[in-house]
């Protein structure tokens, strides 16, 4: 699975927490879910990698040219979430769920994240347990059945 999407995304979620959201931030954050929607291309990849760096320096333009910086907006280290996905089998099908909720949100013409998928990396970066992305995935599958 390629997560550097996702790794990315926790930056631009570091700085969402500290810094002003531009107009296009929940959209930036919403394409980043729905990338894990199906299948991608490296390039695809690196593009959306692209423009989520882009919108993390909009919104918290001090972080990209801090000397001493203090890791918030940073991309969370892609070797932690390959092992958090290693231990936790579930968060793949939990991704794909949110991915799909997203695209489905974009789709609609929707350019807010819901509080739902602003869980989803937060859930993916801190090792959670089975039980809450269990929780999560069902919330999410709930949500998107509005959308099918």
């Amino acid at each position: 699975m390629e997560l550097r999407v996702l790794c990315a995304l926790m930056g631009l979620e570091g700085a969402s927490r500290t810094g002003v959201k531009t107009e296009r931030t929940d959209t930036v954050r919403l394409r980043a879910l729905a990338f894990h929607d199906g299948p991608r291309t490296a390039e695809e990849a690196e593009a959306l990698t692209e423009a989520i760096h882009r919108e993390r320096n909009a919104v918290s333009p001090d972080c990209a040219s801090c000397l001493n910086p203090c890791g918030n907006t940073s991309d969370f280290p892609a070797e932690d979430m390959a092992a958090h996905f290693a231990a936790s089998p579930q968060l793949e099908e939990l991704l794909r769920t949110a991915g799909a909720l997203a695209a489905a949100l974009l789709e609609h013409g929707a350019g807010v994240m819901p509080p739902l998928l602003e869980e989803v990396p937060d859930c993916a970066a801190w090792q959670p347990t089975p039980g809450r992305i269990g929780r999560l995935k069902q919330d999410i599958e709930r949500e998107l059945e509005a959308y099918s």
